[in-house]
């Protein structure tokens, strides 16, 4: 009898263990999907089916069904897949999912339908799961009842982004014990119910920004203890008072974007492991004394965009970044003793019109100070010595201010700057000694003032010992000269981009050999001189956006960049002539840049016929006759150090189509020298034309 036995399960067993760990592409698998078995797992991706296919295998854990067509889910679509686990559903055309539809599959914990039409979850789709993950962003889904997810007690992440949720029910969210993160953003949510989070009492994120909340009831936080990310910014909330109650390892808020009008002394101040928070882009008109006690913690606050008119630093021990841009600010912040840590204070865009001397030397760690757009700044009413007494400030911006000479006396005690931005402001020129005081500037942002002609500010960047960034956006300067920027000084990045450049001569980068990137993007550049890149190392340039015409002028720049292998780090294209349009200079064979020229000469310039006196209030021409081929550029340079080619946009001074030189209503200070240049590829030449203005 055993050993009849033992036969038996000797030829049996090999059959059992074969058929218990066959590999899983030896079973069925639908038409198109693909079936794996390291991981029982089979995935359909891109198909053209309209419903979920059969013929799974039954110890298939996790199903990817993406990107297909899938209009429907009925119930027993998963009914053959018992050990099923995860189940990735999203990117699909579904509309509809019947009741029943994850019944008997006990082992679900992952589902994702995100990008899809639904529209509907009905109560008690889930009864069956032991979901933790639920992924149904990108809906159309209307309303979340009670019953969907409430008491699922395995759930840990849900997320419903863009979606059409406007209602909640009273227990949505109700005995959810694991519950970790609750992602609703972009719906229409407009209250959150006193009861939806009933016993949340790990939810460590509640992200709902961008719904339309005017509500929080009473006590709906109140289980969420261990909330740590709150965010409801972009709604319609008035008021948070007592909706933070109870939140004592909140770590960082988000409230923007509301409708908030007051901060009381009960508002935040059981906030007190608060390390983040904004309340920027509301309606903000007061903050009561005593508002910020027990938030000994706060290092990041902003407020900016709200109407405060004034501001107490009282209890703000421990803020390192204070963010009151575009408010109604009449003085600087109050008490700041009270802050003896605030190492970046934003002021922009606030009406504050007196500064007094040393205004920030209360704050022992100060590092940055933003006085874009002040009125003490832009009306000239601010003390000179306002940023005296502050040896750790490092970092000062002042645009948008219509500064027109440079700020030397505000700036004198400030010579730990490293970073200055003077951008949207209204200078053009600048007296050598303007950088004295501020030799350890780094990075100098000079992006929308009316510098026309560089030369001035090159001679006063001599006193700079190494500038890593220079950006000069936006400026109408027309050309760069020979040795443009000063020997003396090291600069690895320059920003030219947006200006009116119409020619650079081939030695204006010679002594910036260790320039790192350069960007001359949106110019009005034709021509690149040959070696105006031989000398340096540059490794970044960005050229796009000028009119480039590929003919003789072109032809040492192009043989330059292929005999060097350049061809890939400067992407020219063409602009003209109208055969090339749209064309890679790289791919243009050299004999095909060519000019139509009889002799081929550097510029000479004839200005016979000029004004030489003019009536003030009356318009003087001067004359800038060109002989040469091939067309040079013209650059006429007035007594003043101003620049202008024939597309400046100064309303008094036009350079015309012949050369010559316009100057509509002359004044006085317009009497003196001129200097017309013209520039082609083989040379350049200068003449002067000198105006006297009578009257």
């Amino acid at each position: 009898m055993l050993t009849t036995m033992l036969t038996t399960m000797a030829t049996v067993l090999p059959h059992l263990l074969l058929l218990t760990f066959a590999p899983m592409v030896s079973l069925a698998c639908p038409h198109g999907c693909q079936c794996y078995s390291d991981v029982p797992s089979v995935h359909c991706y891109y198909l053209g089916i309209t419903a979920v296919p059969s013929g799974f295998p039954p110890n298939t854990t996790l199903l990817a069904i993406r990107h297909c067509n899938i209009t429907a889910l009925r119930r027993g679509d998963f009914s053959g897949m018992p050990l099923l686990a995860t189940l990735y559903l999203d990117w699909n055309n579904i509309s509809t999912i019947e009741p029943g539809t994850f019944d008997g599959l006990f082992h679900l914990q992952s589902l994702a339908i995100g990008g899809n039409r639904v529209a509907k979850l009905p109560p008690g789709l889930f009864k069956d799961n032991k979901l933790t993950d639920f992924d149904g962003s990108d809906n159309r889904i209307e309303a979340i009842p009670s019953g969907v997810f409430t008491n699922h007690s395995s759930l840990t992440s849900l997320i419903l982004n863009g979606n059409r949720i406007s209602m909640l029910g009273d227990d949505a969210f109700a005995g959810l014990p694991q519950l970790v993160e609750i992602q609703i953003n972009d719906n229409l949510i407009s209250r959150l119910p006193a009861d939806a989070l009933k016993g949340a009492s790990k939810l460590w994120t509640l992200s709902m920004p961008r719904n339309a909340i005017t509500k929080i009831e009473q006590g709906a936080l109140s289980d969420c203890t261990s909330l740590y990310n709150l965010d409801l910014s972009g709604n319609q909330l008035t008021t948070l008072e007592g909706s933070l109650k109870g939140l004592s390892n909140l770590n960082s808020l988000w409230v923007s974007g509301n409708r908030v009008l007051e901060i009381t002394n009960s508002t935040l101040t059981s906030l007190t492991s608060l390390r983040d928070c904004w309340l920027d882009n509301n309606r903000i008109r007061k903050i009561e004394s005593g508002a910020f006690k027990g938030m000994g913690n706060l290092n990041n606050f902003y407020l900016g965009n709200n109407d405060l008119e004034e501001m107490p630093l009282n209890e703000l021990v421990g803020v390192l970044k204070l963010d009151l841009a575009n408010n109604r600010l009449q003085s600087p912040p109050l008490n700041m003793t009270a802050a003896p840590n605030l190492a970046i204070l934003m002021l922009s865009g606030n009406p504050i019109k007196i500064m007094a001397s040393s205004q920030f030397a209360s704050l022992k760690s100060i590092f940055e100070v933003d006085l874009d757009n002040v009125t003490a700044v832009r009306e000239d009413t601010i003390n000179p010595w306002a940023l005296c007494g502050a040896p750790t400030l490092q970092s000062v911006s002042l645009n948008h201010n219509n500064i027109t000479s440079f700020p030397v006396d505000l700036l004198t005690c400030a010579a730990n700057l490293t970073y200055l931005s003077l951008s949207g402001n209204k200078m053009a020129n600048f007296r050598k000694d303007v950088f004295y005081n501020l030799r350890n500037i780094v990075q100098l942002d000079l992006t929308g003032n009316r510098i026309t002609n560089i030369s001035t500010l090159s001679v006063a960047l001599e006193s700079i010992t190494f500038l890593d960034y220079l950006t000069l956006t936006s400026n109408p300067v027309v050309y760069l000269p020979k040795h443009a920027f000063p020997a003396f000084i090291q600069t690895d990045n320059v920003d030219l981009n947006d200006m009116k450049l119409r020619a650079v001569d081939k030695d204006a980068f010679e002594w910036m050999g260790k320039l790192q990137s350069i960007n001359m993007a949106k110019n009005r550049l034709r021509f690149i001189p040959g070696k105006l890149f031989a000398n340096i190392s540059v490794e970044k340039v960005n050229l796009e956006g000028n009119p480039w015409y590929c003919d003789c002028q072109m032809y040492e720049f192009a043989q330059w960049m292929k005999t060097n292998n350049m061809s890939e780090k400067f992407d020219v294209v063409c602009d003209g002539p109208e055969t090339l349009n749209g064309t890679y200079l790289s791919d243009i064979p050299l004999k095909n840049l060519t000019c139509d020229c009889v002799h081929y000469q550097a510029p000479t310039i004839n200005t016979t016929g000029s004004d030489t006196v003019v009536v003030a209030g009356h318009d003087a021409r001067l004359v800038c006759n060109v002989t040469g081929c091939p067309e040079a550029a013209v650059i006429w340079t007035t007594p003043l150090g101003d620049a202008f080619s024939e597309d400046s946009d100064d309303p008094r001074f036009s350079v015309l189509s012949d050369g010559g030189l316009e100057i509509h209503e002359a004044k006085t200070i317009d009497a003196g020298m001129y200097i017309c240049t013209a520039i082609n590829y083989i040379g350049s030449s200068q003449e002067i034309v000198v105006l006297g203005v009578t009257g």
